[in-house]
């Protein structure tokens, strides 16, 4: 991946020279598993979220996650600007969408001649959101972090499904489809007899009802303050708009997950279940 990743460096660093009129260099500062906390605490507030799936070669999408400062400041170079405009959705989207197709473009030849086979992507489009982890469902996603330095030094992601990692490493598919696949389990194994004792007393428990909460939140108020709330009044929570929500079962923290609709009802979509250690932890508190 690290290969292929410097491929793509070498290929914005072209397109942007070009674009720009000036020197530019990219550098890729490292490559990281995804985590949803991590992309939220780097792009906290509104955020240039522009996707991009291959069209021939390969499977897979790829996304770009750029601050409204940095989208700003590269779309303004395009334009012919300084890079001191202050970010307009309306002229800056396109923009950097333009500035994407063009890197990619480039990059699927640079692609088509290291594998041997035409690849090319679909059109990109921007879009300025406000991170959830529904803007991340629909794949794994290796997350690349990179350094423009175009006059000053500014910092983008480009995230990359695992489908078209897969392609990348032939050789490996069978090894990483066993990592992203295999579930979770102590590296002890249990012998068969044993584990099928444990699977019928645990037959023994699957009718029994376990109380399921959802928090939204928490914070504290003073008791002078808390006899002012009324109808109307405002309580704000010690989270973000967007962070993910928990699910508790039986008091004890299971899941995080995000609220959705459903027909009228709220509904909780689970994005990640507490990892085991965490919830044995939980239990002995």
């Amino acid at each position: 991946v690290d290969d292929v990743e410097q491929e793509f460096v070498q290929t914005a660093e072209q397109v942007l020279s070009a674009t720009f009129n000036r020197e530019v260099k990219v550098a890729l500062l490292e490559i990281l598993p995804f985590e949803f906390k991590t992309i939220k605490a780097d792009f906290p507030q509104n955020t240039v979220y522009v996707k991009i799936g291959f069209h021939e070669g390969f499977e897979g999408n790829s996304l770009f996650l750029f601050s409204t400062e940095t989208a700003a400041y590269l779309a303004d170079l395009m334009m012919m600007g300084e890079g001191d405009a202050t970010f307009d959705s309306d002229e800056h989207l396109d923009a950097v969408q333009e500035m994407v197709n063009q890197i990619m473009a480039e990059y699927g030849r640079s692609l088509s001649s290291i594998f041997d086979r035409k690849v090319d992507f679909d059109e990109s489009k921007a879009l300025l959101i406000d991170l959830s982890p529904s803007d991340f469902q629909e794949s794994n996603w290796v997350r690349i972090r990179l350094e423009i330095d175009v006059g000053r030094k500014l910092e983008f992601n480009r995230l990359v499904s695992w489908n078209a990692v897969h392609k990348y490493l032939p050789d490996s598919e069978d090894e990483l489809d066993e990592i992203l696949t295999a579930p979770e389990e102590s590296s002890m194994t249990m012998p068969d007899v044993l584990r099928d004792e444990e699977d019928s007393e645990l037959q023994l428990l699957m009718d029994i009802d376990l109380p399921i909460t959802i928090e939204l939140g928490r914070t504290k108020m003073m008791i002078k303050n808390i006899l002012k709330l009324g109808s109307g009044s405002i309580v704000e929570l010690d989270k973000l708009s967007g962070e993910p929500v928990d699910l508790f079962v039986n008091n004890k923290k299971f899941a995080e997950g995000e609220v959705v609709v459903i027909d009228e009802n709220f509904g909780v979509r689970i994005t990640e279940i507490v990892q085991v250690d965490e919830r044995l932890k939980s239990l002995e508190e």
